[in-house]
C-alpha cells in the first residue's frame, strides 16, 4: 500500500512509519532538554501526548488543549533549538488555554493574538525565538499585552486599513 506525501510524491508506509518514528525521537529529545533546561515545560510536555503527523490539513504544528501535533516536514526543517522553541509554544497554547479563551472571536486574528503573548513569554523565559515568530514589533503593537488586547488593536487595525483602501 501506497501513501501520497504532502510535496505530491508517493512515500511506501514503511518510509512513513521510518519517517514518524525519527520524528519521535527527536520530539523525545526534545522533552529530556526541556526537563533539564527548562523544567516548567518539561513537566508539562511529560503530560502532554505528542503526535508527529504527515496530513495536508496540518503544515506546521497544532495543539487541541491536550494534545500537541507536529508536521514530520516540518519538524525535520528546524533547527533543535527552533523545534524546542515550536514544542514550547504549542505547550503553552495548552497552558494558557487559548482555544478556549478565543471565545466567538475569529480564529485566526485571536490565534495570532495569543502567539505574540505566548512567543513574549518564551523570549523572556529564555527560549531562542524563531525568526518568523509572531512578535508586537512585526505588527506595530505595544509589548506585554494579553491575547485578548492584542486580538482588539489586531482587528481595529484591519479595519483602519480596510477602511483606507475602500476611501
Amino acid at each position: 500500500m501506497r501513501k501520497i506525501a504532502e510535496n505530491g510524491k508517493e512515500i511506501s508506509e514503511a518510509k512513513l512509519k521510518e519517517l514518524k518514528e525519527n520524528a519521535c525521537g527527536i520530539l523525545a529529545d526534545c522533552r529530556r532538554a526541556f526537563l533539564n533546561e527548562f523544567p516548567f515545560y518539561g513537566t508539562i510536555l511529560m503530560n502532554m501526548e505528542i503526535v508527529p503527523t504527515r496530513d495536508v490539513r496540518l503544515s506546521t504544528a497544532a495543539c487541541d488543549g491536550r494534545t500537541i501535533y507536529f508536521d514530520i516536514d516540518f519538524l525535520s526543517s528546524l533547527s533543535p533549538e527552533q523545534q524546542k522553541f515550536i514544542l514550547a509554544h504549542e505547550c503553552m497554547h495548552a497552558v494558557m488555554n487559548t482555544p478556549l479563551r478565543c471565545e466567538g472571536r475569529a480564529h485566526d486574528p485571536f490565534n495570532i493574538a495569543a502567539d505574540i503573548e505566548i512567543n513574549q513569554i518564551l523570549k523572556k523565559d529564555g527560549l531562542c525565538v524563531c525568526p518568523d515568530a509572531c512578535m508586537p514589533e512585526k505588527y506595530c503593537l505595544p509589548p506585554d499585552l494579553s491575547a485578548e488586547e492584542y486580538y482588539e488593536r489586531l482587528v481595529q487595525n484591519t479595519a483602519r486599513k480596510s477602511k483606507q483602501k475602500n476611501s
